[in-house]
């Protein structure tokens, strides 16, 4: 995690706010709502603490790298962002969106994206903060 500390930050930042503005537009401009800002604590440390942390050091910081080191870079951020999405459809049956096929497409390529992002900066923390204000955005909306 100390690799590319500086460029991790600035490209965690920058995408966050990207996605934020997707966020802020869709939410406020196509929807014409508003944010829900009074979520508990609780919301708030899950979507830091377990998404943005535990979540990306264990797909991309581990699973991506190994198996990357069997076979080309695409192949393997295809099969760890399979193994993400996977990992989300306890929650999904608990919750019963489990039979959302746009839900399963959009978690696939958020990994797809994270994965790439992570390669291109080399830093954890690029996804890390990128995957971590993308839970609170969503969490708000």
């Amino acid at each position: 995690m100390n690799v590319n500390v500086k460029i991790g930050l600035f490209w965690g930042v920058v995408l966050s706010l990207l996605i934020g503005l997707y966020f802020a537009f869709e939410t406020y401009i196509i929807n014409q709502q508003s944010f829900q800002l009074s979520l508990s604590i609780d919301d708030y440390l899950n979507g830091f603490l377990m998404a943005g942390i535990a979540e990306e050091i264990v797909f991309r910081g581990l699973i991506l790298q190994e198996i990357n080191k069997k076979m080309a870079f695409w192949k393997a951020n295809i099969i760890t962002a399979l193994l993400f999405l996977v990992i989300h459809y306890p929650v999904w049956i608990y919750n019963e969106i489990f039979f959302h096929f746009g839900t399963h497409v959009y978690i696939f390529i958020l990994g797809l994206l994270f994965g790439f992002a992570y390669k291109k900066t080399g830093s954890l923390w690029s996804v890390i903060i990128f995957h971590t204000l993308h839970n609170i955005f969503v969490t708000i909306i």
